[in-house]
């Protein structure tokens, strides 16, 4: 009998056969009419419940897996009462008819089964989820022979249909197991179950003579175990959704931190058809063993719910340490506890509600009294005058030691306590802080601190000084945005509660009110004033037009001040200009009193140097340390009112107004003084146009003059730079001026190769001519020509102080070229210091001035030139390989005059062209002789000496033919001249070309050469009068070069 699951034969007839007698033999059993016997058979289902439930599940497995099975019932509310059982427990479920389909009705006939998916429906939610829950697939439902109001029901895990012979053998194993399930409630005798329901009824005292169960749960525990096993009970209340339950009372404490808040595992739709439910072992089962009472150690667990008529609202829970505690009679008994409780509780809301009811009638009555603040209220437009008489008024419905308003001002940066009573000493109205930012930033409703002293935010705040310790405040709101808030304090700990907070609030509306009208009220008095103002400023605006158009501004100010003095009083004018340098200005015009005089300048004050201000009032002169020291506040002026007088959104000039009276003026003058500082303004701008037009004709005047002059300078510099002089048809020149074509369009950084006078910085022009950049600046320095210090202040600029004899800060050369285009010519020549900036401009396009710490940008386009052979140079440690290869990106190597020879007639025309301009009697031409003597010579000067050699020899003809002895050229060329084969001098004459034949000549020794280098270095000094520029330019060298064979020849 104990162990009906190993009866089991070969056949599965005869298995069947074998657990169908011995549940025959345990029907008869628990059915015996005896009372000796009755009370023996309600022990034995007590303790064999369980395995009799296992050995039926064995059994049904062996036809078709099953997850559990039970009876289906009717309640005595016309309910369906669905019970189940399953090896670790048994509960039932509560439905209505509609939310059950047919088969399950407990009337039904016959044998009937059903997919859980066939029979889903919007209704039958509940069931749809504790089947999906449970795992079900398919319910079969048998009528019970024992009980014709009861069916018996089994959830099969596969939702396959069952043939008729497991079908017949599953009505067989049912009618005995529904015997077993039926008589399980049958079998306790009604004498036992009566003596434990009259146990039970023993909790009535206890819970009656309580409002709040909780004071005495522990009583009630002790009381049910007598009837109840357990080792604890609680009590829990569900949230409105079910999804969590709070322990609402225990008589004993679980090992968690209280408030305890259980969410609910189980699906919430099954919670509302929830009965009751058991479970045998909590650790055996997924979802218990791991909750609270799971892992404190309890098996036994019995749930039973908590009802207000239909409504759900919590459940008991008895647990024990030993598994398989409890009974279906248990379930009964327990459900009679569960009664009480729920009427406990009953009781106790009821009583609540009766205690607010009690108290919203108080409060009632306590708002009604509130009709005499209003009468308070109304007869008043400043609340200030009679805030004692509502603090007695309000002390009769929200008792206080101290009261207050605080005002939010300042774009609520402060409060300022606008009306106080009780709580400091401190003249009114006086300002603080906002003690918390978040009553400014976020929404809220009332505060409630219970000890001052203990809030940070309000530890500084004058309550605390005057020993208050709590405080509510409630928000004070016009228009929907918060104005202030009116503060209760009390000098007691925990003074006011929630329920103070509907009177504070209606309070406040009642403030809120006066406030209101007393803003309205002032906004009409303001209106009313500023109607009165604009009638005189209109009247002020009329008689000013008639005096600034009538005069000098300087002659008319005294009047003007006797008019403005009827709409803005004062006992000072004045109009200060301010002065180019930005700091200081000039006093145009003033009255002062008593004829006192004031500087003709005078220091701008630094926070009004700048042209953003609108307006500056000070209120004291001497009680401002910068104010202070100003001559106005020296004659005795304390407070003023300034309004800047802008030409182009620039401070040009300003007005103020001056008084001996601290204070004197406010924002509300500003619109005044603005009006007449718009008037003058036109008188200023009147002065200024007359004087600029008297100055711009002076300019006119002086430009016209200049512009011719202009134009000649320009003229004679472009033709000794070469800016036109792009002339040659050589191979060599048309290659250079491809490339150059070339490279121009983009803004890559180009290298000019040659040597000295080839004509690079003509190369360099014309590339900036053929640029995007021809119309910005084209910026030339030799870096050969200047030291190095210099070179980098010319290059880079510098700040005032970077060095002696910087008085002032100059911009560099990068700066000037900002947008076109920067030449950098013996680029060679410069230092490791200015190589290693001009590495980072070309990296990075940033540099910064000498002695500057800002970082400036340049977009000029970089052109270098050198004459030198820069891989020698890297390799001497005279020029950086870093900076090379930047300024190597696109090299133009340009051939020397000697390369070009069919270029030098064209360019010697084209130069005598030029030269002639300047004399009175230009030079007729060139023979015949003198062009074999230029084609001929060696150039070592190139292109920059033909220039200069035909420039003297224009002077020296006199307006003639310019002839061979004109030309101051050397008799040989030097030895190390490359010698080139040229056609027959008869050839190219005969041909009419501009080839002519290099005359061979003998070579001459090294030191010939040096002695008529140095005899053509002396005639140039002696033709310059010892000019270094002026030599070097007839000579074709730079000043550096000249310089350096000066030292050469010992002529320095």
């Amino acid at each position: 009998m104990n162990d009906l699951a190993e009866i089991f034969l070969e056949s599965p007839l005869e298995t069947d056969r074998a657990r169908i007698d011995n549940l025959s033999f345990f029907a008869q059993s628990v059915s015996s009419p005896s009372g000796s016997h009755e009370k023996l058979s309600v022990r034995m289902i007590e303790s064999t419940t369980q395995r009799d439930v296992s050995a039926l599940t064995d059994a049904a497995n062996a036809i078709a897996p099953m997850a559990m099975f039970g009876t289906l019932r009717r309640g005595s509310d016309n309910s369906i009462v669905m019970r189940y059982w399953r090896p670790n427990g048994f509960g039932a479920h509560r439905f209505g008819e509609a939310e059950l389909p047919g088969l399950l009705m407990p009337e039904a006939s016959g044998v009937m089964q059903s997919s859980s998916d066939e029979i889903r429906s919007p209704e039958s939610a509940a069931l749809d989820a504790i089947l999906a829950f449970m795992g079900i697939g398919r319910l079969v439902t048998i009528p019970s022979h024992h009980s014709p109001s009861v069916r018996f029901w089994m959830g099969l895990c596969d939702a396959a249909a069952l043939d008729a012979d497991r079908v017949q053998r599953l009505v067989s194993l049912a009618e005995f197991g529904s015997s077993v399930l039926i008589g399980a409630d049958a079998a306790a005798s009604e004498r036992e179950r009566l003596l434990r329901l009259e146990g039970a009824a023993e909790l009535l005292p206890e819970l009656f003579s309580v409002l709040d169960i909780r004071t005495v749960f522990g009583r009630v525990s002790e009381i049910a175990r007598k009837v109840v096993p357990h080792d604890v009970v609680g009590l829990g209340m569900y949230s409105d959704d079910y999804s969590e339950m709070t322990l609402y009372a225990c008589s004993c404490r679980l090992p968690v931190e209280a408030p305890v808040v259980v969410k609910n595992e189980y699906p919430l739709v099954t919670t509302r058809v929830w009965d009751h439910h058991v479970h045998h072992d909590l650790s055996a089962d997924v979802l218990e063993r791991d909750t609270d009472a799971g892992r404190a150690g309890y098996r036994s667990s019995m749930r039973i719910p908590i009802r207000f008529g239909d409504r759900l609202i919590g459940g008991l829970n008895f647990m024990t340490y030993e598994a398989g505690k409890y009974s279906p009679l248990d379930v009964t008994v327990a459900r009679r506890i569960a009664e009480y409780v729920a009427l406990a509780l009953s009781h106790h809301r009821m009583a609540e509600e009766s205690r607010r009811t009690a108290a919203l009638r108080e409060r009632a009555a306590n708002l009604q009294m509130l009709d005499a603040l209003l009468k308070t209220l109304s007869g008043v437009l400043d609340i200030r005058e009679v805030f004692d008489r509502v603090s007695d008024i309000a002390q009769k419905v929200l008792t206080h030691d101290a009261i207050s308003i605080a005002e939010l001002i300042d774009k609520d940066e402060h409060v300022r306590l606008y009306a106080s009573r009780g709580l400091s000493d401190e003249p009114q109205p006086f300002e603080i802080p906002v003690p918390n930012r978040k009553l400014v930033t976020d929404s809220w409703d009332f505060v409630l601190i219970d000890d001052v002293r203990e809030a940070p935010d309000y530890a500084q705040s004058p309550a605390v000084g005057a020993g208050m310790r709590s405080m509510l405040l409630v928000p004070i709101r016009l228009e929907g945005r918060l104005r202030a808030s009116l503060n209760f304090y009390a000098k007691d700990v925990g003074r006011f509660a929630r329920e103070d907070v509907l009177v504070a609030q209606r309070i406040a509306d009642h403030v809120a009110l006066a406030m209101s009208h007393q803003r309205l009220a002032e906004e009409a008095r303001l209106a009313e004033e500023l109607r009165s103002r604009t009638a005189n400023v209109e009247l002020l605006d009329g008689l000013l037009a008639e005096l600034t158009d009538s005069g000098e501004l300087s002659d008319v100010i005294g009047r003007i001040s006797s008019i403005a003095q009827k709409v803005l009083p004062h006992d000072a004018m004045l109009v200060p200009v301010a002065l180019p340098n930005g700091t200081h200005v000039r006093m145009l015009a003033g009255t002062l009193p008593g004829g006192a005089t004031y500087p003709e300048t005078a220091e701008i004050p630094p926070h009004l140097r700048s042209s953003e201000w609108e307006y500056d009032i000070i209120d004291d002169s001497h009680a401002d340390p910068i104010q202070r020291h100003l001559p106005s506040a020296k004659l005795g002026l304390r407070s003023s009112l300034r309004v800047p007088i802008k030409f182009d959104g620039k401070l040009a000039a300003a007005v103020v107004f001056l008084s001996f009276t601290p204070g004197f003026y406010k924002s509300k003058d500003v619109l005044i003084a603005r009006r007449i500082a718009d008037r003058l303004a036109l008188g200023l701008s009147r002065d200024s146009t007359q004087e600029a037009r008297k100055r711009a004709d002076a300019a006119d005047e002086r430009a016209s003059r200049f512009e011719s002059r202009v134009k000649a300078l320009t003229e004679e510099l472009d033709a000794r730079t070469g800016y036109r002089r792009v002339v040659g048809d050589s191979y060599a020149w048309r290659e250079v001026l491809m490339q150059a074509t070339q490279v121009a369009p983009t803004d890559t950084t180009a290298l000019l190769l040659g040597e000295s006078g080839t004509g690079k910085e003509v190369a360099a022009r014309f590339i900036h001519r053929a640029s995007t950049r021809r119309d910005g600046p084209f910026v030339a320095i030799n870096c050969a020509a200047l030291p190095e210090q210099l070179l980098e202040a010319e290059l880079f600029g510098y700040e005032r102080g970077a060095f002696t004899g910087a008085t002032q800060t100059k911009p560099g050369q990068l700066e000037q070229a900002a947008g076109g285009t920067l030449f950098l010519d013996e680029v060679a020549e410069m230092s490791p210091s200015a190589q290693a900036k001009c590495l980072r401009v070309l990296q990075e396009r940033e540099f910064q001035r000498l002695g500057g710490t800002r970082v400036l940008r340049t977009d000029a386009r970089i052109i270098a030139a050198t004459n030198r052979n820069l891989l020698q140079a890297i390799e001497r440690g005279q020029f950086r390989e870093d900076l090379y290869y930047r300024l190597n990106v696109f090299a133009i190597h340009l051939p020397p005059l000697r390369e070009r020879r069919e270029d030098i007639l064209p360019l010697s025309e084209a130069f005598l062209g030029e030269i002639s301009k300047g004399f009175g009697r230009p030079a007729a031409g060139i023979s015949s002789e003198a062009q074999v003597r230029l084609v001929g010579y060696h150039w070592p000067g190139n292109v920059r000496e033909l220039r200069n050699v035909l420039e003297r020899a224009a002077i020296l003809c006199d307006g003639g033919l310019v002839l061979a002895e004109h030309l101051a050229l050397s008799v040989t060329p030097p030895a190390m001249a490359p010698q080139r084969s040229v056609v027959p001098a008869a050839d190219a004459v005969s041909r009419g070309s501009h080839q002519f034949p290099t005359p061979v000549v003998p070579a001459r020794s090294a030191n010939d050469l040096k002695s008529m280098e140095r005899t053509m270095i002396e005639k140039a000094l002696q033709d310059a009068r010892f000019n270094k520029s002026k030599a070097a330019a007839i000579l074709g060298l730079t000043r550096a070069q000249l310089y350096g064979r000066m030292r050469r020849y010992g002529l320095d």
